[in-house]
């Protein structure tokens, strides 16, 4: 699947990565346009909190998706859309997970 074929359904490209000692890292895009790699030059947010930051993380959408899946440690690249997409008909497509870089 290429998130270009979806471009006017995509809401944001992101990073995140949350540690088990509950520090966030955050990196957030909402070109349609962008990829992951491209973040770092067309960012909307980026940012360090902790899992007790409601106020941060209330603005980003599907979040709890690291907690159902058991996301920690672990540097997961995604694409949020508007509607369900993929083999498993979800918002999100992930792209890449890395545990070393």
């Amino acid at each position: 699947m290429s998130s270009l074929n979806y471009a006017e359904n995509q809401i944001m490209e992101a990073d995140i990565e949350v540690k088990r000692n509950g520090d966030i890292y955050v990196t957030i895009s909402k070109n349609p346009e962008s990829n992951v790699r491209d973040n770092i030059e067309d960012t909307y947010m980026s940012l360090k909190t902790d899992i007790f930051d409601d106020r941060v993380l209330n603005k980003i959408p599907e979040f709890d998706y690291i907690y159902k899946h058991n996301l920690f440690d672990v540097l997961v690249e995604f694409s949020l859309f508007d509607k369900p997409l993929g083999i498993n008909n979800e918002r999100i497509i992930i792209w890449e997970l890395r545990t070393h870089y």
